[in-house]
C-alpha cells in the first residue's frame, strides 16, 4: 500500500500536464494516495487493534488534529513550491479532518473521556492560520464557531450557566 501511495504520488506530478483541466484531473491522483494511507490505516488497525487500544485510543481525537496540521502546513509548504497539484488536496483534506474528531465526539457523547475544549481550541487555531494564510472567510467562519464552541464547552464544564452569572453575559 505504501508503494501504490508513492504510485500515486508520483503520477500526480509526472511530467505533461500543461493545461489546467489536466492538473485537476492529476489533483485526484493525489485524493486517491490519502484514500490508500487511510485504507492502511484500517489495514494496520484491523491487524494490529493492540497497537491502537492501549497506546493510542485515549489521544485519537488529537492525532486526527495533528495530521490535519501536517496536512495543511503542507498544503502551503505545496503553495509555496508551486505544486497547485499536491497542495490544493493536502489543504482541503487537512480543513475537513478536524470536523471528523469534533463531530465523533459530539454524536457518542464522551466528553468525560476526551478534553472537547482543547479539541475545539485546536481546531479553532488551525482554521484561525488558515484563514490568515489563505484569506478565506469560509475559514474564519470555522475558526469562529470552532472558538465559539470551545468557550461554550469550557463554561459548560465549570458549570457555568447564564441564569446563575448573568453579569458574565
Amino acid at each position: 500500500l505504501v508503494l501504490f501511495i508513492v504510485g500515486l504520488i508520483s503520477l500526480a506530478l509526472a511530467p505533461g500536464a500543461h493545461e489546467p483541466h489536466e492538473q485537476q484531473q492529476r489533483t485526484w491522483f493525489v485524493y486517491g494516495a490519502q484514500v490508500v494511507a487511510g485504507l492502511l490505516f484500517a489495514h494496520l488497525y484491523l491487524c494490529q487493534p493492540g497497537w491502537f487500544d492501549g497506546v493510542l485510543k485515549p489521544y485519537w481525537p488529537f492525532i486526527v488534529m495533528a495530521i490535519a496540521f501536517s496536512g495543511v502546513g503542507l498544503g502551503e509548504l505545496f503553495w509555496r513550491l508551486r505544486l497547485p497539484i499536491l497542495a490544493e488536496p493536502f489543504q482541503r483534506t487537512g480543513a475537513f479532518l478536524p470536523v471528523l474528531p469534533i463531530l465523533g465526539l459530539w454524536v457518542l457523547n464522551s466528553n468525560s473521556d476526551y478534553d472537547y475544549t482543547l479539541l475545539l481550541f485546536c481546531a479553532g487555531l488551525m482554521y484561525l492560520i488558515l484563514s490568515i494564510t489563505r484569506k478565506s472567510w469560509a475559514a474564519a467562519i470555522a475558526a469562529t464557531i470552532a472558538g465559539n464552541g470551545a468557550l461554550w464547552a469550557l463554561l459548560t464544564e465549570e458549570n457555568w450557566r447564564i441564569d446563575q452569572n448573568p453579569q458574565f453575559w
